[in-house]
């Protein structure tokens, strides 16, 4: 079984940026919920607020946090956009629509799809990462994941993909 779960609130988008205190507060609080799913291995972006999410569970269970670049957050524009909400929007259905060096939603659905294969699909996986990459994850498995489904991802939030590509939410706790 494949997990994703979407990192705690934090503040800020950028590689260092630390969770808030409820980011803090609810990363400790879903260990609970993630004991129940039997995981075997944990793979992490490599930006402080998904580490550190998961780092109560991995720290609990003995588990190691895998760090992998390719679950880094998708970079939408190397400069800042006044209305990057409406250049995201477009991105979920123009799938190669590039802007100011950023990446594509191809290429980062690609560069994380590419990833997954990689993993043993006997085992539980628990990977952990950012709204927009979890969306684009998802959207290879369901196409009818949209937008407004990203708009509705909570931090921290969770999916399960089931060996038949069947994507489902499962509800924390938190």
């Amino acid at each position: 079984m494949l997990y994703l779960l979407r990192h705690a609130k934090a503040n800020g988008q950028y590689l260092e940026s630390e969770l808030t205190s409820e980011g803090i507060e609810k990363a400790r609080l879903i260990v609970t919920d993630l004991e129940k799913l039997d995981i075997n291995k944990v793979y992490s972006s490599p930006m402080k607020r998904a580490i550190d999410t998961v780092t109560p569970f991995a720290n609990k269970n003995e588990l190691p946090i895998n760090i992998v670049e390719p679950l880094a957050e998708r970079i939408l524009s190397d400069i800042e956009i006044e209305d990057w909400l409406s250049k995201l929007k477009l991105t979920f259905t123009s799938f190669d629509i590039k802007f100011n060096n950023g990446e594509t939603s191809r290429e980062a659905q690609e560069r994380a799809i590419n990833f997954i294969a990689l993993l043993n699909p006997k085992e539980n996986n628990l990977i952990v990462s950012h709204g927009n990459l979890i969306a684009l994850m998802i959207m290879y498995y369901d196409e009818t994941f949209c937008f407004k489904d990203w708009q509705s991802m909570k931090n921290p939030d969770l999916y399960t993909v089931d060996e038949n590509g069947q994507v489902n939410h499962i509800n924390l706790s938190v």
